[in-house]
């Protein structure tokens, strides 16, 4: 494919995809955080030793049960952390201790994990683990974290607090500029006289960043419960007409208008959508399983697309110079320098989790000079539609009569919406005399374009173990493949799981498992496809 075919796929007017971003900032997310207060019946038994009845106002039986717990760890860089001046609380584990809730609970459970999902996920089946016990005694607190994910499958967390009377050891919740409080010492109530007790409860997401300021008095007792999809019985996504979520009309519109259109994508191509929720995944995740567990607007778009017969899937996009282990500055003639400004960066798309930290540099090693190429895994690089993604230089020695004479040029790949062609930066040549030795140099910024060489749409058919030789570059790569050319309707994101973690503090180390944000892709056929099929009407 040319390059001129190749970037017909990006040849729509600026104001369709418009119109489509427009759509999709106007959909109602549903919330990141959902909170209540739910009647439990007392249950009165007789006294068993360690057995503590809830409500309670007894702060010598509290007591009892902080002493029983351990003091709370958090997770940092993947290691089990005691530090009370981050974190300052008791835990008690699942195996030492047991609670009965009554059937009340599984009715709580459902009413808040469905406020949570909302109306995208109610084909969808859940369960709850119970995963710790914790008291927050006067003067104990918890900073900004966020929760260790412990499977793929999980999104969220819910907390129970029993009512206690406390002052303070509010959860504060943000999510971007959305603010949300979680105030269990009010919303947890009881008296002598109701023979129900009011059990104040949240639930959230597990991108959420969240803390527990303060408590000044009393004893806050929660129990944290893991929230995750099932995976025994999800049923299948396909729609034969769209059935998308009661809050996106407006986007159903903009995509039957768009595939409708015969200019738009005539030939075909692809949108992107950056995610707006984070989503725990490793290397061993089925990155393409994970499109089941897609939640809010990133579960509403996939709806619609398949809804309109539209391919939908997921894609891990990498800044090629992070996972090579770079810093944000780079060490330069004596001095950091800061590194080139995304849209001056590259970015790898890739079909699966890639374990940067295990393999190391080697394994991105073929992605450090080629801004086009795949590697024996099927991965490939991408090229977005606006975007400068590459930049490199190449050095050219000749003998004159002189002396030795190297001329090193510096590009960068454009993409300027009809092809994809060169861009001469700059042009160092150096001269070293071949009698004195002395040495000149002249710079020149012809800020000039150049058609790509071939090489860059061609496939060479070659085994693993064979590399070619790309003498615009001066040295040896893998071989090239096509360059893939995204248009993004939401802002692309990306992660790193060597040098970018999203758990910096964590309510628990874990080793297997960072939050990723990723990627969906969705194939638009060429309209005279769309016409036969009836995906265009």
């Amino acid at each position: 494919m040319a390059s001129d075919e190749l970037l017909a796929k990006t040849i729509t007017s600026f104001s369709t995809f418009q119109q489509l971003r427009k759509a999709i900032e106007e959909i109602k997310e549903t919330p990141v955080f959902t909170k209540g207060a739910w009647d439990f019946p007392k249950i009165i038994e007789p006294g068993y030793p360690r057995c503590l009845q809830f409500p309670t106002s007894d702060d010598a039986e509290l007591q009892r049960l902080s002493d029983a717990c351990q003091s709370a760890t958090f997770g940092r860089n993947k290691q089990d952390v005691l530090d009370e001046s981050y974190r300052l609380a008791r835990k008690m584990d699942t195996e030492d201790f047991s609670i009965n809730f009554g059937f009340e609970f599984y009715e709580m459970l459902n009413h808040a994990v469905r406020g949570l999902l909302g109306v995208q996920h109610d084909d969808k089946n859940f369960r709850a683990e119970l995963y710790k016990l914790n008291v927050y005694g006067p003067g104990s607190f918890f900073k900004a974290h966020k929760d260790t994910p412990r499977a793929d499958n999980m999104f969220g967390s819910l907390v129970v607090a029993l009512p206690t009377p406390h002052q303070g050891g509010t959860l504060l919740v943000r999510q971007g500029a959305e603010n949300y409080e979680f105030d269990s010492s009010s919303a947890s109530t009881s008296s002598s006289e109701s023979t129900s007790a009011a059990v104040a409860w949240t639930a959230f997401y597990s991108q959420v960043e969240h803390e527990v300021i303060p408590v000044v008095s009393g004893y806050r007792v929660t129990l944290t419960y893991n929230l995750y999809f099932s995976t025994a019985s999800d049923p299948p996504l396909l729609l034969p007409t769209p059935n998308p979520a009661p809050e996106s009309p407006e986007l159903v519109t903009q995509f039957k208008t768009c595939l409708d259109d015969a200019t738009f994508l005539p030939s075909g191509g692809l949108l992107g959508f950056g995610l707006k929720h984070e989503y725990p995944l490793s290397a061993s995740s089925d990155l393409q399983a994970s499109i089941k567990y897609l939640k809010g607007t990133d579960r509403t778009i996939v709806k619609i697309a398949d809804g309109f017969g539209l391919k939908s899937y997921l894609r891990a996009v990498y800044d090629i110079m992070e996972a090579k282990g770079g810093p944000d500055e780079e060490y330069e003639d004596g001095k950091y320098v800061t590194k080139p400004p995304p849209e001056h960066k590259r970015w790898l798309l890739s079909e699966t989790i890639l374990d940067l930290g295990r393999k190391g540099a080697q394994e991105v090693e073929p992605y450090d000079i080629e801004e086009s190429l795949r590697y024996k895994d099927g991965t490939e690089t991408l090229i977005c539609k606006g975007f400068i993604p590459d930049e490199g230089e190449n050095s050219v020695g000749v003998d004159t009569d002189e002396g030795r004479k190297t001329t090193t040029t510096e590009r960068e790949l454009c993409d300027v919406g009809t092809k994809v062609v060169s861009r001469i930066l700059k042009r160092t040549i150096n001269t070293k005399n071949r009698e004195t030795g002395k040495q000149t140099s002249v710079v020149e910024t012809p800020n000039i374009f150049e058609e790509v060489p071939k090489p860059l749409d061609t496939v060479s058919e070659t085994t693993e173990e064979e590399e070619v030789s790309f003498s615009r570059w001066g040295r040896k790569s893998k071989p090239k493949s096509k360059p893939i050319v995204v248009n993004w309707i939401t802002m692309m994101k990306k992660n790193n799981p060597v040098h970018t973690s999203y758990i910096s503090y964590g309510n628990q180390a874990e080793m297997a498992y960072l939050y990723a944000q990723i990627n969906l892709m969705v194939e638009v056929p060429s309209f005279e496809e769309r016409r036969q099929t009836g995906k265009s009407v």
